[in-house]
């Protein structure tokens, strides 16, 4: 391995282990209570790495949405590609969201942060967000229902559904819910997957 070679695959080291260590202080502690600093410190690198990859703090919090946010479409895409319905669809979807939730989380804080700063860094510029796998979701129903449905009612099935499933992935990866909500029968996951059952039932008859 020559120089130049070795010398790639170490900033590529330290650009992921920056990501890694900003995608944990960013969920723990926000945008603004995290400073470039700490996440320095925590990759074990000098602080001028997350300038040279990153230019600012608002780039890298970005990039962190941008991986969770890419990484989420793509196993969602697969779980629709293995889906035999929309209900099967639901169900692993409810599954993978409640064993992914952390990284489910980081992705909606950024969409919900109230730091104007944030939507103007340079990497925002003509982004459109949403909710990482609603086409797909939108892509089962259409496969499991064919012209039966408009697509106007189609959508509108996509969000009702997906708004719920998210809300709950959402709120397993809060510790309210870890301390205090597990054991209430109204939050079982059993009681959730047989929510999604009746309401996938009731939309799609």
């Amino acid at each position: 391995m020559n120089a130049q070679m070795r010398e790639a695959i170490q900033k590529d080291s330290t650009r992921d282990s920056l990501l890694d260590c900003a995608a944990v202080l960013f969920a723990d502690y926000g945008f603004e209570g995290t400073s470039v600093r700490e996440i320095a410190k925590l990759a074990k690198v000098n602080l001028a790495a997350i300038n040279y990859h990153f230019k600012s703090k608002e780039n890298l919090y970005w990039e962190v949405f941008n991986r969770n946010y890419h990484w989420l479409s793509s196993e969602i895409d697969k779980l629709g590609k293995e889906s035999e319905s929309t209900l099967d669809f639901c169900l692993k979807l409810f599954d993978f969201f409640k064993d992914n939730s952390s990284p489910l989380m980081n992705s909606f804080k950024i969409i919900l942060t109230n730091n104007p700063k944030l939507f103007d860094s340079d990497v925002t510029q003509g982004k459109v967000l949403g909710p990482p796998g609603w086409e797909t979701l939108l892509a089962v129903i259409t496969k499991d229902k064919g012209n039966s449905l408009g697509h106007e009612q189609k959508e509108w099935i996509m969000r009702i559904l997906f708004t719920h499933i998210v809300h709950g992935g959402i709120m397993m990866a809060t510790s309210l819910y870890k301390q205090h909500c597990t054991e209430l029968p109204q939050f079982t996951i059993e009681q959730k997957r047989e929510d999604i059952t009746k309401l996938v039932t009731q939309l799609l008859g």
